[in-house]
């Protein structure tokens, strides 16, 4: 579960030009007949057949198109970039939707919001995903540096898709 932020003119246009594609590659890989290894040591490697590799490597791609503008998700678990910034999709969000939408004045809330928060340090994310027992920054372990990089793309992600609404005099529709 999430929040799934959308721009819809931006990204109903993307998916109904990559939702037929995805469709049409979910059937190439589903016709060659093969069931799909799981790899437990790497979960999301697709193991198989080359054949069967390419063709999921198709509808991954297409997968991701499909929600590559206009769109943005967070995830309502410790790894959300809203939690690590101290806010909150439903309380901070949802009190200023209307029937679903973010309007005007509150995308220049949550811009604003936005701008104002550091994504935190090294040291801080640490500390942050140690206080949810989820172990960083050792050995086989996420790197901090590498999540705070990660968390400020994403947090830049959400803010431009916040300014190119503000640009088209459009709301966000916010699913959360």
């Amino acid at each position: 579960m999430g929040a799934d932020i959308y721009l819809q003119s931006v990204s109903k246009r993307v998916l109904e030009e990559w939702e037929p594609k995805f469709k049409a590659a979910c059937r190439v890989r589903d016709a060659l007949g093969v069931e799909p290894e799981r790899n437990r040591d790497a979960p999301f490697t697709v193991v198989g057949p080359p054949e069967y590799v390419a063709a999921q490597a198709k509808v991954t791609e297409a997968y991701s198109k499909m929600y590559s503008e206009g769109y943005f998700r967070d995830s309502y678990n410790s790894w959300s970039l809203f939690w690590l910034l101290g806010l909150s999709w439903w309380g901070d969000v949802g009190e200023r939707l209307v029937e679903g939408d973010l309007g005007a004045d509150g995308l220049a809330w949550l811009r604003a919001e936005l701008e104002a928060r550091d994504v935190p340090s090294e040291e801080e994310l640490i500390a942050y995903f140690s206080e949810r027992d989820i172990p960083v920054g050792g050995e086989g372990e996420e790197d901090p540096k590498e999540l705070r990089q990660y968390y400020k793309g994403q947090k830049q992600e959400l803010i431009a898709l916040i300014t190119q609404a503000q640009e088209l005099g459009e709301p966000l529709y916010c699913s959360v």
